[in-house]
Formats: C-alpha cells, structure tokens, sequence
C-alpha cells in the first residue's frame, strides 16, 4: 500500500499533466483559429503588441486615432521583438488601406505588404535573381520601408532596377526597414547581418524616430528587455493563451501613461550610431551612402556631419526634391501617378506643391517622391543619368 507522501505525489503530478494538457490545448485551438490578442482603446482595436511599446508613444499614438478616424490596418501586420521592438509577422501577404489621413483614405488606392520569414518586407518579384554578385540594402525607418507603396515603387526598388540596367554587377535587393525603427535598431542589426558582403551597397536611412519623444531610450528599453524580468515575460508573451489572458485580465494597462523625459535616441548617441553602422559596413567591405528623409534640422545636420567626416554620400530628400516639384506639375514624370494624386487631393495639391512627392502627413513620400529618390542616388553614386 503506497504511503500518503507517495499519493500526494502521484496526485500533484497528475494535476500538473492536466493543467498542461488543458494549457496545450487552449494554446493549438487559439493558433488553429488563427485569432489575434487586442485591446481596447475607446472604439479602436489594437494589436495587443503595442501595449509593449513606450508609454509616451503609445500615448502620442492614441491621440492621433481621432484625427486619423482609424487604426491603420498595417499596425496587425506586426509583432513584439524583444530585439528590434517590434518586426512584421513572418510570410504575411496583407492589403492596406493608407491611412495617411482621414480626409484622403477613401481616395486611395490599397497598397500590399508581403514579408519573408524572418520578418522584413519584400516584393511579390523574387528579390534574389540568380546569378546576382551583389545585394543593394537598405537600413531605415517607414520612409525606406516603402509606408503607402507597393514594394517595387520604394525608391531601394528603383535604385536596385537602375543599378541592374547598366552594370555587369547584378544586384538583388534586401530591405531591413520597418516603420518606427531609429538608429539603434540599425546598429543592431549591421553587426546581424552576415548577409551583407564585400562589393554590397548599403543605403543607411534613420533619424527622424531618432528625435521623437520617450519615456525611456531605447537603450534603455533593450536593456529592461534583456533583464530576468523582460525575459521571462518575453517567454510567457510567445503563448497566445498568456497575451488573451493579459488582453481580457489587465485592461488597466492601456490607460497607462508616460512622461516625456528622453528622446528614443539622443543626438549625441545617434551621431554615434551612425559612425558605427558606417564603419561596420566598410569593416565588412561594403559601401555605405545615407538618405534624410523626415530628420529634423539637429539631425539632419548631424547626420551630414557624421557622413561626410568618413567620405560617406548623403542625400537630403526635401533639398533634392525641390527642383523636381515643377516637373511633376507638369506632368514629365510618372504622369499616371501624379493625375491619381490630383484627383485623390483636389484644390490642395495646387496649395501644398510637396503633394506631388510626398503623402499628407508631409513625411513620407509617394511613389513619385520614392522613384525621384531611387534615380537621384543612383546619379550620385556614380550611375549613368
């Protein structure tokens, strides 16, 4: 007859198989039926992901959602990295509305995000020719991510379609952009990437994430990340059955607020960064060029002082677009595009001249703005015009 002490044994651990197999069951039912944990911010649905991003973001983010009159359908495109913050899902195919503005969403066409297996963005076109020598990448935010296009109208696309048409060297295009991404996770992922080889060219495009407004850096935040705490929440946050519990248990967390006190990344560290993708890049024999897109004036000028204390070629994308808004108005370049965006802006494409080439939110550019920047580059970095 087996003792008390061997029966309380038996029966703990024929408990601790019930609760696992009853865990285990609830976690294949929730990933067979392919349902998402949200939260619920006034009559919005959120990805339940972004509960994980800084405070004054996320609060900064919630204010925009009025003026927006939705959450950009791309947001449920993503997932929480505990490296990057945050990545797209693997091997996703998702049409999105652009959400620029509330004004103009209906007047828009949809545009595709498809990404490949480890997270980041690519084309419906293999991106990986064979015979390729070389591989054009590109390291930026929204802005080289493509945010409003479809893939093989960003601007590292055309670059890659250029490059291809006049030299023997044929390059295939891998893209490491995701939207919020600042400096930091680009320096990140340079030392990552043993994909990048001698002969590669590298288009570098951060800061104006950079700049934005934190309760915490994001040093700071990698680094809570990386704590026994942040890890084994991380190991809980991988079960869909732990993130439907959190989203339905603590809703009090979404009304958590922050107080600006640090930009993501501070100037002085973003020059920093910088100078570390820049020589990484060179250490690894490959060749560096930088793209300012939406920086503000201080890093903007830092990252000009930073690019060419080491020879690197810097494009400022509003200074070079300039010259070419009469152009568009014109109609001598993608005149297809530019009618859509007349008919899409009405009156206020004569009054705001930066419509030809960028989106409403005066940061992110258009098809024409992207295939402008693609060609401007590939003239600066040697191409023939």
């Amino acid at each position: 007859m087996p003792s008390p002490f061997r029966r309380s044994i038996k029966n703990l651990a024929f408990s601790g198989i019930v609760v696992l197999l009853f865990f285990a069951v609830v976690e294949g039912s929730l990933r067979l039926a392919g349902l998402q944990p949200k939260f619920v911010y006034r009559s919005f649905d959120l990805p339940l992901w972004m509960q994980d991003v800084d405070p004054v973001i996320l609060d900064d983010f919630k204010k925009q959602l009025s003026r927006r009159g939705g959450v950009s359908e791309d947001l449920h495109a993503y997932r929480f990295d505990p490296d990057l913050e945050w990545i797209l899902k693997p091997e996703i195919s998702v049409s999105v509305k652009n959400y620029s503005s509330a004004v103009f969403v209906d007047k828009m066409p949809k545009w595709n995000i498809v990404s490949n297996q480890d997270g980041f963005r690519v084309g419906r076109k293999q991106q990986f020719p064979a015979g390729f020598s070389h591989t054009l990448n590109i390291l930026g935010d929204s802005s080289s991510f493509g945010w409003g296009v479809e893939f093989d109208e960003t601007y590292g696309a055309v670059l890659k379609e250029l490059l291809n048409g006049d030299r023997k060297n044929q390059y295939a295009l891998a893209n490491y952009s995701i939207p919020g991404f600042t400096s930091f996770q680009g320096r990140l992922l340079i030392h990552r990437l043993a994909a990048i080889r001698p002969g590669d060219l590298v288009v570098v495009s951060f800061g104006g994430n950079d700049a934005s407004a934190a309760g915490s850096s994001d040093r700071r935040r990698f680094a809570e990340r990386h704590s026994l705490l942040g890890k084994i929440r991380e190991a809980m946050n991988r079960t869909r059955t732990y993130r439907f519990l959190e989203s339905l248990l603590i809703p009090e967390r979404t009304k958590k607020t922050g107080v600006a006190k640090n930009t993501r990344v501070s100037l002085e560290n973003y020059a920093v960064n910088l100078r570390e993708i820049f020589r990484e890049v060179r250490r690894k024999q490959a060749s560096p060029v930088f793209v300012s897109v939406c920086n503000g004036a201080m890093y903007a000028q830092a990252a000009k002082a930073v690019a060419e204390s080491l020879d690197v070629p810097f494009f400022d994308f509003p200074e070079r677009m300039s010259p070419y808004l009469e152009k568009v108005a014109a109609a001598q370049i993608q005149p297809a595009k530019y009618r859509a965006y007349v008919e899409s802006y009405g009156p206020l494409m004569k009054k705001d001249p930066w419509l030809r080439v960028i989106f409403p939110d005066h940061c992110h550019p258009n098809a024409i703005g992207h295939r402008l920047m693609g060609e401007i580059v590939y003239r600066g970095i040697g191409g023939s015009s």
